[in-house]
């Protein structure tokens, strides 16, 4: 993972899935604060499949930020 010109290793892929969380909701917030709402494009494919499946879960993200959240499928394949 690389924020702003920084890289990251994490132990297992649970580390990862825990950032990847958190950036997720800081980047949601920061969106719906700034413009109202946050636009996602989602990529197909098996690679982010367990990701989306942490994201769907609670606590990943709160409700009222889902309610401003507009997901598109960025899938090359369709």
């Amino acid at each position: 993972m690389s924020v702003n010109g920084s890289s990251y290793i994490f132990e297992n892929i649970d580390a990862l899935y825990a950032a990847l969380e958190k950036q997720w909701q800081l980047v949601a917030h920061a969106a719906i604060a700034d413009h109202g709402a946050f636009h996602v494009a989602l990529a197909g494919g098996s690679t982010p499949r367990n990701f989306y499946k942490k994201l769907a879960q609670q606590p990943a993200i709160d409700e009222a930020c889902w309610q401003k959240t507009h997901i598109y499928f960025g899938d090359e394949r369709c």
